[in-house]
C-alpha cells in the first residue's frame, strides 16, 4: 500500500505532480470511450442515424452512382445549401466510403475533437489543474443522459453535418484568443467559413466585443488588437463567397416585412421566432424556456459567473468568460434585427452555451473538489499501487455500460418510420421514380432506399420563397390526392408533380408529427379531415391494390390510373 494521503492538503499539489503523467492514461482512455460510446451505436446500426443526415447526406450517394435523383428539386436545393467545405469534402470522400458510415465517422472525430478542447478548456478555466479537465469530461459523459442543449455537448457534432462543425471550431477559436494563440483562432474562422458560416459570426463578435473593451481600457487602436477582426473578415469573405455560389439555385430568401406576416414564423408554426410576449424573447435567449432544466441551468450559470468574477481566481480573464454570454445575446439580437440574413437567432447561444457550461461547471467542481481537500485532512485514505489499473478500469465499465444500453434501445439517433422491408422494396423501383406521402413518411426514402420524394419535412423550412411555395402547392396536391373520393385528384398529382407512387399509413395518413404546424395545419383542415386519415380512392388502392404492403403501411402507383 501507498502511503501518500489523498485528502492531505500539504500532499495533494505533490502527489498530482508527480502522477500527472499516469492520470493522463486514465483520462485519454475515459475521453476516447465515452466518444465511441455515443457515436457507435448509431454506425452499427443503419436504420439508426440522426434525421437530419436526410437531408443533408442522402444527396451524397449521386457521387456513387450519377443515375441517382434525376431532376430532384429537393436534391438541388439542399446540395446546393452545402457550405464550401462540405460540399468539397463529400465529393471527395463519398465516391470512396458509403455516405452514411462516413457522415456517421466524421460524427464520431468531431465528438472526440469536442471532448479534448473541452478538456483543455476546463484545464485552463482552472488555471491548469486537471480537476478542470476532469470536470468537463465527467460533464460531456453526464450530459448525454439529457435532452437539455447546454448539457448535451456531442449531440450536434452526430452526423458529420455543417451544424456539427460549430461547437468544435468555437472551442478552437476562444482558446486560441485565451491563450494568445492568433494562429489558432486564424484556423478556426476559416474553417468555420468553409464548414458553417454562422460559427464566423460568434466568433467575430467574441473578438470584437473583447476588441472592444481593451481599446477602451488603453484609449487606443493597436494592430495587436483588431488582428483577430481581420481573420474573421477572411471568414466572412469566405461565407459571402458561399452565399453567391448558392444564389442562382437558392432563389429569393424571403424579406424582413414578409416574415413578420407569416404564420410559419408565430408560436405555432414551423419555425416560430416571434412570440406575443417580450418575456418570451428573454427566456427563449437565456433557456428559461426550457423548463426546470433551463431553470436550473440558468440560476447555476449566473451564480457560477458572479462568483468567478468576484474571486477573480479563475485561469482566465473574467472578460474572456462574461464575454461568451454577451456574444451570443448580442448576436442573438442582431439576427432578429438583420432576419433572415444571419440564418436563426437561437443558433448563436445553442452552441456558445454549452462552451459556458463547460466554463462554469469546471470551475465550481475545482472549487468544491478543493474546498473538500482542505476539509478532509489527514490520513484518511491510501491509494494501492495499482491505482491506474483501477481507473482504467472504471473508465472502460462505465463506457462499456453506456455502449451497451444506447445500442440496445437504438440511441445514437432516429428509427425508421416504416419497416425495413418497405424501404428494401422501394429501392427496386426505377431511379427515376418519385415517391410521395405525408412528410415524416418520406423523410428517410432519399437515405434509406435512394429514391426521390415529392416532399420531407426540411422542405418546409421558409427559408427561400421559390423552394418554399413550390412545396406548399405539392402539399396542397398531396392532401386532395389522399382525401378524394375519386381517382382525379391522385392522376393530377402525377400529371403536374411527376409523382409515381403513394406511400401511405393506413392509420393516419393525413396528420404526423410536422402537420400540427402553421400552415400545414390550416391548408389540411382546409382540403382534408385528418381525423378521418386516407378515405375514398387511395385507401381502395392502399387495401386492394397495393405494390406492396408492411403492416399498416402501403405502395401504389399512380401510373395509369385516371385514364
Amino acid at each position: 500500500m501507498s502511503s501518500d494521503r489523498l485528502f492531505d492538503p500539504a500532499r495533494l499539489a505533490s502527489w498530482l505532480a508527480r502522477n500527472e503523467r499516469a492520470l493522463r492514461w486514465p483520462i485519454v482512455i475515459f475521453a476516447l470511450l465515452e466518444v465511441a460510446a455515443y457515436y457507435l451505436p448509431g454506425l452499427l446500426k443503419q436504420a439508426v442515424f440522426s434525421n437530419d443526415m436526410a437531408q443533408w447526406t442522402a444527396w451524397a450517394y449521386r457521387y456513387q452512382d450519377q443515375g441517382l435523383f434525376p431532376g430532384d428539386p429537393n436534391a438541388a436545393y439542399w446540395t446546393a445549401s452545402f457550405p464550401l467545405g462540405y460540399a468539397a469534402m463529400l465529393r471527395l470522400l463519398a465516391p470512396l466510403v458509403d455516405p452514411q458510415v462516413l457522415g456517421e465517422t466524421v460524427g464520431m472525430a468531431l465528438g472526440g475533437v469536442t471532448a479534448w478542447l473541452s478538456y483543455r478548456l476546463g484545464r485552463l478555466v482552472c488555471g491548469g489543474r486537471l480537476s478542470g479537465g476532469v470536470a468537463a469530461l465527467l460533464l460531456i459523459f453526464a450530459g448525454q443522459f439529457t435532452h437539455f442543449q447546454a448539457l448535451n455537448l456531442l449531440n450536434f457534432e452526430a452526423g458529420g453535418l455543417p451544424r456539427g462543425f460549430a461547437l468544435p471550431l468555437l472551442l478552437l477559436g476562444y482558446l486560441g484568443i485565451a491563450e494568445r494563440r492568433f494562429w489558432q483562432f486564424a484556423a478556426a474562422v476559416v474553417l468555420a467559413g468553409l464548414f458553417y458560416p454562422p460559427a464566423v459570426v460568434s466568433l467575430g463578435a467574441i473578438a470584437g466585443l473583447l476588441a472592444l473593451s481593451r481599446i477602451a481600457q488603453v484609449r487606443a487602436v493597436k494592430l495587436k488588437t483588431i488582428q483577430p477582426l481581420l481573420f474573421v473578415a477572411a471568414g466572412l469573405a469566405i461565407a459571402q463567397a458561399n452565399v453567391l455560389l448558392q444564389g442562382s439555385v437558392l432563389g429569393r430568401q424571403f424579406a424582413w416585412n414578409e416574415i413578420v406576416q407569416m404564420p410559419e414564423f408565430r408560436g405555432s408554426g414551423i419555425l416560430p421566432l416571434f412570440y406575443a410576449d417580450t418575456w418570451t424573447y428573454f427566456g427563449n435567449a437565456v433557456m428559461l424556456d426550457k423548463g426546470a432544466a433551463g431553470i436550473a441551468w440558468f440560476l447555476f450559470t449566473a451564480v457560477a459567473l458572479v462568483v468567478m468574477c468576484k474571486r477573480g481566481d479563475a485561469g482566465i480573464a473574467r472578460m474572456l468568460i462574461l464575454i461568451v454570454p454577451a456574444s451570443a445575446l448580442t448576436n442573438y439580437a442582431l439576427a432578429y434585427l438583420l432576419l433572415p440574413r444571419m440564418y436563426e437567432p437561437s443558433r448563436y447561444f445553442v452552441f456558445a452555451y454549452p462552451m459556458l457550461t463547460i466554463i462554469t461547471v469546471s470551475y465550481a467542481f475545482d472549487t468544491a473538489a478543493r474546498r473538500l481537500a482542505n476539509r478532509l485532512t489527514g490520513p484518511t485514505l491510501a491509494l494501492p499501487r495499482a491505482w491506474p489499473a483501477i481507473a482504467v478500469g472504471l473508465a472502460v465499465g462505465l463506457n462499456v455500460a453506456d455502449f451497451a444500453v444506447r445500442y440496445r434501445f437504438d440511441r445514437g439517433g432516429m428509427n425508421d418510420t416504416m419497416p425495413a422491408e418497405m424501404y428494401r422494396y422501394i429501392e427496386t423501383l426505377p431511379k427515376t421514380a418519385v415517391i410521395g406521402g405525408m412528410p415524416t413518411l418520406t423523410d428517410r426514402i432519399p437515405m434509406r432506399a435512394r429514391r426521390s420524394v415529392l416532399i420531407m419535412s426540411t422542405s418546409f423550412y421558409p427559408y427561400h420563397a421559390g423552394f418554399y411555395q413550390a412545396n406548399l402547392a405539392k402539399f396542397d396536391g398531396l392532401i386532395g390526392a389522399l382525401a378524394a373520393p375519386d381517382a382525379a385528384p391522385a392522376a393530377a398529382l402525377r400529371d403536374r408533380f411527376g409523382v409515381h407512387y403513394l406511400v401511405v399509413d393506413l392509420r393516419a395518413p393525413l396528420s404526423d408529427a410536422l402537420t400540427v404546424y402553421e400552415p400545414l395545419h390550416s391548408r389540411i383542415a382546409r382540403l382534408g379531415d385528418p381525423s378521418q386519415g386516407t378515405s375514398g380512392f387511395v385507401a381502395r388502392q392502399a387495401r386492394d391494390h397495393a405494390l406492396f404492403r408492411a403492416g399498416p403501411y402501403a405502395l401504389i402507383a399512380l401510373d395509369g390510373i385516371g385514364q
